[in-house]
């Protein structure tokens, strides 16, 4: 293999907020920069998860997290193994959810989670539903957040994607974060979808993965369509969201 591996976990279940489209955002922006991709995804039902260079995790209803956990359980080994062995992860919302230490959800009742992202977290009844804007190591990112949890990070995580607009889902050092980054896992409650909005972003998890696979990621030769449209998009973002507040719904 001259390139890199890139898997997507539960898409049947973890494909609420747009997530089809970070994938293809990894896939489209990797190829243009002249770097092959091996893509495979793992059901609920399958076999072993398989080597990877990137793990992608998206979001979904809190209906799913029994079922998706029944499974991800059986694999809890094989995935903290990949995480060990530097593959990088992105996972959002329930996806991350899915990943941490726990997950309280609005009945009480706290699920044993994997593990695997240093943190915890609880379902509330007040839902944040707005744009984000935050900034983090890789640049300014843009979004939207519609979620109804608060995340508490352990010793090893660290805030990504300080809140300049929006809320956020954890408490880190006094600001709020739209996530956290644990070794090369980023826990994320950022939709959009994400990547196809911030390619800078995108390009950090390709240059991990690349890495992890022993190769080197550039980026695309020359600048792609998509960076006009996200730097755009970041404009109107800046624009709208001047005096907008952030809704609040009581679920």
């Amino acid at each position: 293999m001259t390139g890199i591996r890139i898997t997507r976990l539960y898409r049947k279940d973890l494909d609420f907020g747009g997530d089809r489209g970070n994938v293809e955002a990894l896939l489209l922006r990797s190829r243009r920069a002249g770097l092959e991709v091996e893509y495979a995804e793992h059901g609920i039902g399958d076999g072993p998860i398989g080597p990877a260079d990137l793990l992608v995790l998206g979001t979904g209803p809190a209906s799913v997290i029994d079922r998706v956990l029944a499974d991800a359980r059986g694999h809890r080994d094989e995935l903290a193994g990949l995480v060990e062995s530097g593959t990088a992860v992105l996972a959002i919302g329930t996806g991350a959810e899915i990943l941490s230490a726990s997950i309280t959800t609005l009945d009480g009742v706290q699920r044993d989670g994997l593990g695997i992202v240093p943190m915890t977290a609880a379902r509330t009844r007040d839902r944040r539903i707005g744009y984000v804007v935050a900034d983090s190591p890789v640049g300014e990112l843009i979004g939207f957040e519609d979620h109804a949890s608060r995340w508490t990070a352990g010793p090893d995580g660290a805030a990504f994607g300080t809140v300049r607009v929006g809320q956020g889902v954890v408490l880190l050092a006094g600001r709020w974060a739209v996530g956290l980054r644990a070794g090369d896992v980023f826990a994320l409650q950022l939709q959009g979808p994400l990547l196809p909005l911030n390619p800078r972003m995108t390009d950090q998890l390709l240059s991990l993965a690349a890495g992890h696979a022993g190769l080197e990621y550039a980026g695309p030769q020359e600048r792609e369509p998509v960076d006009d449209y996200a730097d755009g998009v970041r404009t109107a973002f800046r624009e709208y969201v001047k005096g907008k507040e952030l809704r609040y719904i009581s679920v």
